[in-house]
């Protein structure tokens, strides 16, 4: 039974004709278009029925204005790394921080002096804002003598930056870097 079935299939095949096929192709072509037809009769009408609540909000009319962007980082640390031919340098090794980072640890632009942003100087860092350590972990640690002064053994400094609307008006001959 199952060979007669096999030569019927092949005969079925030979018997049919370009003509065939393409009356075939048209209906599927027909039955498509009606179906997308449909969907999109049933969408306009859930359209012209729907509420505004059912629409995402940016899509909607009656939307109140969006939300103002999250403001900006007015503090941003700074890091370099020491490196012996070179010289301090951004760090680059991996589970380093970023050479500049925000408040949060995430990664912050670079920092230009003159679009308002002077280094924060203290009494814990030196003249330039820079506190040093033998980490990066080990920068927010207290040390006897301070991390106000390099020392020999020192390969990693963080200085902080604070935008001018935080931070206020600059010191006398402090106003950046030194």
């Amino acid at each position: 039974a199952l060979g007669s079935f096999g030569r019927a299939r092949r005969v079925e095949r030979a018997v049919r004709t370009p003509t065939v096929e393409k009356a075939e192709h048209s209906r599927s072509s027909r039955a498509k278009a009606e179906a997308s037809e449909q969907s999109r009769a049933s969408l306009d009408h859930n359209a012209s029925n729907a509420s505004p609540m059912e629409y995402p909000r940016l899509m909607r009319t009656d939307a109140a204005p969006q939300e103002p962007p999250a403001p900006r980082a007015f503090r941003v640390n700074e890091h370099e790394r020491y490196y012996p031919v070179v010289g301090w340098r951004r760090p680059v090794g991996p589970g380093e921080p970023h050479a500049f980072e925000d408040e949060t640890g995430r990664e912050a632009a670079a920092v230009d002096p003159s679009t308002g942003w002077r280094v924060d100087v203290t009494d814990e860092t030196d003249g330039a804002g820079w506190r040093y350590g033998t980490s990066f972990a080990r920068l927010g640690e207290s040390r006897r003598g301070g991390r106000a002064a390099k020392r020999s053994t020192d390969r990693c400094r963080r200085r902080a930056w604070a935008h001018a609307a935080d931070a206020g008006p600059a010191p006398p001959g402090r106003a950046g870097l030194e």
